[in-house]
């Protein structure tokens, strides 16, 4: 019922842990990051992306919007706004 709640809310799979917690059950899903052991293989997939993208721009993003990766291509064009020259 706690699941069916959660899905019916649309609550993110990352979150849902919480209400199982309180409802007394075990926790059913798991949040692992990219940089651990696992999910090295993963990892290596928004970096092959943002290669393949030279030489335009590109950039990953969490969903709170934070920049957490960005090609050569983006790097040069954020360098024209902050006082960087074109190479």
């Amino acid at each position: 019922m706690v699941l069916r709640l959660a899905d019916s809310l649309q609550v993110p799979l990352r979150e849902r842990n919480l209400p199982l917690l309180a409802g007394g059950y075990a926790p059913v899903y798991r949040q692992t990051g990219l940089d651990t052991l696992e999910m090295e293989a993963s990892s290596h997939a928004p970096d092959l992306l943002l290669t393949h993208q030279e030489p335009s721009p590109a950039f990953v993003v969490d969903r709170y919007w934070n920049t957490l990766r960005m090609n050569a291509g983006m790097e040069r064009f954020l360098g024209l706004f902050l006082g960087g020259g074109a190479e």
